[in-house]
């Protein structure tokens, strides 16, 4: 019976491990910050951290220098540029329909189809046109990077699964004399 109760213990803690992507989605690198262009502020992040071969997600937020107020009549491309190969530009419009948080930003999602170098350049344009553009380079790399976060759940899981056996072996001790004392009864 312990036997079987440590097993799912285990197969839980091992299922919350695999679903780390989830916790960390969402977020992202803050690779502009603030910066002017013309009458706007610009914040850009990508996700996933770090950045990786496939699938980027890059989130900007306009801002209007002097009020502060979100800006989405202002339009923002990116284009990302392979600064190791030669590749063609991959480009996207970021729109809200795109963003996790239609409220907060715009996102546009490239898919960066080699890891190595990347220049990605945020447009923007207004009803009068273009306004500017900022330049940033960040790399994709193929593998994943969790940082801290397997040792921030190990260090919490370990104590759950721990006091769970702990406490079913306890259960299990308390069952056993219920057992003989049933059985003792019987003879």
């Amino acid at each position: 019976m312990i036997a079987r109760h440590t097993a799912f213990v285990i197969v839980l803690a091992c299922l919350a491990l695999l679903g780390v992507d989830a916790v960390l989605a969402n977020g992202g690198q803050l690779r502009v910050d603030g910066e002017p262009v013309g009458p706007y502020q610009l914040y850009v992040f990508t996700d996933p951290t770090p950045l990786r071969e496939g699938l980027a997600d890059v989130s900007v937020i306009v801002e209007d220098a002097q009020t502060f107020e979100t800006r989405f009549d202002v339009t923002a491309d990116i284009t990302a540029e392979s600064l190791d190969h030669e590749l063609p530009l991959v480009s996207g419009r970021a729109s809200r329909e795109q963003a996790d948080d239609p409220n907060t930003y715009q996102a546009a999602e490239l898919e960066l189809p080699r890891t190595g170098a990347w220049r990605f350049t945020v447009t923007l344009t207004d009803d009068t046109g273009e306004v500017g553009a900022v330049t940033f380079d960040a790399d994709a790399s193929a593998e994943r990077n969790l940082g801290w976060l397997p040792l921030v759940l190990a260090v919490i899981a370990l104590p759950l699964i721990f006091a769970a056996i702990w406490f079913f072996a306890v259960n299990r001790g308390e069952d056993d004399e219920a057992d003989e004392g049933a059985e003792s009864n019987e003879v």
